[in-house]
């Protein structure tokens, strides 16, 4: 075994059994460490700049940001805004629209523009503590980014120190909420996809699988046979076209008397419009001295019953 720099509180070791590996001693808590390396040289100079850590840490920083741009330039002014922008370059579609919306979440602006090999590890404690879920996700992707590419030689902050991701409880849209939506929607298009997706219980990107321009490539969709439907609507026409034509005044009513329809016959006869009409009660046509006879009517529909009242 050899020494050197006793003096020091690092010092330099040799160990025969162990091919002639570097290695460095602790003289405070006798712990032993590889400096990986076979080179004399190189040996005794990571020593040195070990030794001269706690004399003066900031020109030991200087002499380390020295090495870095001697070996690339870009690795002591690239920024972790240089990060997000690098990944997103790669990214289309919806992914990038979601990297763009993680880029800008202000969690990020602790270290948008602090150099990355500077970064510590309380800075990206601070990030997560201000950001959400998505922050640590996304935080996770760019130091992962970093080491892939080679701007960091190690992880800034272990996964463990990571918080351990928990999604919130995921819910399906209620009836009403579904309604809603549809009711806004003036595309009828897009109204049936939204009722194809609530007939399925799937959301609309399982719905449709779309390339990076947004274009439809896959769509799980149904066919129904809609004919007795068509012939329904049909009658339904034919129906209204002849209580509109009709000379008779024909009015629907709901079971409590609130007026539904009012035909044309109903307006010339009574002298008030379909509008005026619309959701009033039935009863302020009926002259008072009848208003027995017009309750006893909407008993007999309630049952079910046919009623013909005295003209």
């Amino acid at each position: 075994m050899i020494s050197t720099m006793k003096k020091e509180r690092y010092l330099l070791v040799c160990l025969g059994t162990r091919d002639g590996m570097f290695y460095y001693k602790d003289k405070e808590t006798g712990s032993r460490k590889s400096l990986k390396t076979r080179d004399p040289e190189q040996a005794e100079l990571l020593v040195q700049h070990k030794n001269l850590v706690p004399q003066n840490p900031l020109m030991n920083r200087q002499i380390g940001m020295a090495y870095l741009s001697g070996s690339d330039p870009a690795l002591v002014e690239r920024v972790w805004q240089d990060v997000m922008d690098d990944i997103m370059k790669d990214k289309t579609g919806s992914t990038l629209r979601r990297w763009e919306t993680a880029a800008k979440d202000t969690a990020f602006d602790r270290i948008r523009n602090r150099v990355v090999v500077t970064t510590q590890a309380a800075d990206l404690k601070a990030v997560l503590r201000k950001g959400t879920i998505s922050t640590n996700v996304y935080l996770r992707r760019l130091q992962n980014h970093c080491i892939d590419m080679g701007w960091l030689a190690a992880r800034i902050l272990p996964k463990k120190q990571f918080p351990k991701i928990k999604h919130k409880e995921q819910r399906a849209i209620t009836w009403r909420e579904h309604s809603r939506i549809v009711a806004r929607e003036p595309n009828p298009e897009r109204r049936d996809f939204y009722e194809l997706c609530w007939y399925f219980g799937g959301s609309q990107s399982d719905m449709v699988q779309r390339d990076s321009v947004g274009r439809p490539v896959r769509l799980l969709g149904i066919n129904w046979d809609i004919s007795d439907r068509k012939l329904a609507e049909a009658e339904n026409s034919r129906t209204a076209a002849i209580i509109r034509s009709a000379q008779d005044a024909i009015i629907g009513t709901s079971l409590t008397g609130q007026v539904l329809s009012w035909n044309e016959a109903a307006e010339r006869i009574y002298g008030y419009s379909a509008v005026e009409m619309q959701g009033r009660n039935i009863s302020i046509l009926v002259p008072v001295d009848r208003g027995i006879e017009l309750a006893q009517f909407q008993q007999q529909i309630e049952l079910g019953l046919s009623f013909r009242g005295n003209s």
